[in-house]
């Protein structure tokens, strides 16, 4: 998890430079692709069915924008 933080403050500078607000950086993918991997061990180590959580979630939030 500590892991997951760390990368994800590397991914929000990713962010501010994609908008101009930073010095821009090279990487992109690859820092997508390591929250994804973190996402995917934590999932797995608490049993978590990712699928399922994110389908009623884009549902739910589908009919927040049709309510």
């Amino acid at each position: 998890m500590q892991g997951f933080v760390v990368d994800a403050g590397d991914l929000m500078k990713l962010v501010m430079a994609k908008a101009g607000a930073r010095p821009t950086r090279t990487a992109g993918a690859h820092e997508l692709s390591d929250r994804l991997w973190s996402v995917l061990v934590l999932a797995r180590l608490y049993d978590v069915d990712l699928e399922k959580e994110f389908l009623a979630t884009m549902n739910g939030l589908g009919a927040k924008r049709r309510g």
